[in-house]
């Protein structure tokens, strides 16, 4: 199968599948998770595309995973018009989208279930928030990273600049847990592990 990005390129595709998209408000933030559909029945809005590749097909959470493409914020009706082309004709044209401009991180995609335009992620940005089988989901691997969970935070801990907030306490460099971060182990001990 063939399909053809928003930017034009032309790449195979070992798979592509219909993905379910939900954002949701909780403790005053703004979530986004992602998964693979386990129906037809779900509230379908969005496809990943998994390109050829010779690694193994199971994505890792810790994984960057830049041999994917996510197209979003699409109406169920418009998926299936994309997976029935790839099944009929071999490919799908993505590039006759009005895609959501220049996105950086998910916190700037407009998610509306597709009454709006559609947007694309590729790399980890494609995966991020996406539920694993067997592993949960990679949320608090992009939260650290502030890709999207919490989405829309102005409070996040990790938009701080100060290892204070994050730890609790005073920093490491005052002294005062340096015996704690240096007693623990010999040096002896570490040539076991």
């Amino acid at each position: 199968m063939v399909v053809k990005l928003n930017n034009g390129a032309v790449r195979e595709i070992k798979k592509a599948e219909p993905m379910v998209e939900k954002r949701f408000e909780f403790n005053g933030n703004s979530y986004r998770m992602i998964a693979k559909a386990n129906s037809n029945k779900e509230d379908i809005t969005g496809v990943m595309f998994k390109f050829n590749n010779d690694r193994d097909d199971n994505m890792s959470v810790f994984a960057v995973n830049e041999e994917n493409v996510f197209v979003g914020n699409l109406q169920y009706d418009e998926v299936q018009k994309i997976l029935d082309s790839l099944l009929v004709k071999g490919y799908a044209d993505m590039s006759v989208y009005d895609y959501q401009s220049k996105i950086s991180a998910i916190a700037d995609t407009v998610f509306d279930e597709g009454m709006t335009r559609p947007y694309c992620l590729s790399g980890f940005l494609a995966t991020a928030n996406m539920d694993m089988q067997g592993f949960g989901n990679n949320f608090c691997m992009s939260s650290a990273f502030g890709l999207g969970a919490p989405v829309y935070s102005s409070n996040s801990p990790f938009e701080s600049h100060n290892t204070e907030d994050l730890i609790g306490g005073k920093p490491s460099h005052s002294g005062e847990y340096e015996e704690d971060i240096n007693g623990d182990i010999s040096d002896d001990e570490w040539k076991d592990f």
